[in-house]
């Protein structure tokens, strides 16, 4: 391939200016090989399978070169959400969670009472809905023939599934943003850029689709009353742009001073259920417990270095000097 570059590049580059001229996205690219990785437990069940989705390097390189430009039109412009710091240049998860924690530890100094919401979106990159979409795309200024090549990019997706050696027949991909795609975690920041608008009270951290709401007071009557005005709208929100909630994983935290007593008991609602508040909550890979006091986080971590411990343990009678 090194050696053909100067024959492969001036066509390359003819076939990629004329799919942004035309806004059309070459159908050929649109194909993905989806591999099942088992994750766990049970083979024969198909929800212990990670799905990787294979796509062709010439797609990934004409991606490459419409993120660039789209990427920078937004930071250019601060048109993200401030608090998402998912998929961007010089935001990390270390620094997403040192902004929840810095947040969470004033309030508590300051003598408030907190709750903290850790909502759980069911497979939410895979259920974005196009239309939606490009219509927001629209809004933040991407329009002609851009909008047009991103609704070609986004429609008639096609993929199988190979086993094996064995692969399945085409199907048309109707919803989400391509697996394994370079435009795809970007295009899902768009999508829930505008999520934090909905919610009046809370403060909305995001770390792609990791997302909380957070809201402190003096009182837990008031906490109660603000966290359920702000949930009804989120579902609201997450109804109107078609992606699932799951309730039964979303999980809610109550933050204390440690000598202050929690008298009131608070009735938080999602979607008709209440949530029932939880000691601990584990969050980009990290336990954070009501006080602060990260003797959850110890424990977990104990309990994994102790595996750890005894893998080596045994591994050391193998193992020539």
């Amino acid at each position: 391939m090194h050696l053909l570059k100067n024959e492969i590049s001036p066509l390359l580059a003819d076939l990629f200016n004329l799919s942004f001229s035309t806004g059309t996205f070459p159908s050929i690219l649109k194909i993905g090989k989806v591999i099942p990785i088992h994750k766990k437990l049970s083979k024969q069940n198909c929800s212990n399978y990670r799905p990787i989705t294979i796509l062709s390097n010439l797609d990934k390189i004409l991606e490459k070169l419409m993120h660039k430009p789209l990427y920078n039109f937004f930071e250019n412009n601060n048109e993200f959400y401030s608090l998402q710091y998912g998929f961007r240049k010089d935001k990390s998860s270390s620094l997403s969670f040192l902004s929840l924690i810095d947040s969470i530890q004033q309030e508590i100094d300051n003598g408030k009472f907190g709750c903290g919401i850790f909502i759980d979106f069911q497979k939410a990159f895979d259920t974005i809905d196009h239309t939606i979409l490009l219509k927001k795309l629209a809004h933040y200024g991407v329009r002609g023939i851009s909008n047009d090549w991103f609704k070609s990019f986004l429609s008639k997706r096609q993929q199988f599934v190979s086993i094996n050696g064995y692969d399945s027949n085409l199907a048309t991909v109707t919803c989400g943003v391509p697996q394994g795609s370079v435009l795809g975690p970007l295009l899902f920041l768009i999508y829930i850029n505008d999520l934090y608008s909905s919610i009046k009270f809370c403060k909305v951290h995001h770390f792609a689709d990791d997302t909380n709401l957070l809201y402190f007071s003096n009182t837990v009557k008031e906490i109660n009353k603000r966290m359920n005005f702000d949930l009804k709208h989120l579902v609201h929100w997450l109804n109107a742009n078609k992606i699932a909630l799951n309730v039964s994983k979303t999980e809610l935290v109550v933050f204390k001073p440690n000598r202050k007593k929690l008298d009131f008991d608070m009735k938080i609602k999602l979607n008709g259920k209440k949530l029932q508040p939880t000691p601990s909550v584990r969050y980009l890979g990290i336990k954070i417990d009501a006080n602060l006091n990260w003797k959850e986080h110890f424990n977990y971590i104990s309990i994994k270095l102790n595996r750890a411990n005894a893998i080596l343990s045994k591994l050391r009678h193998y193992i020539k000097n």
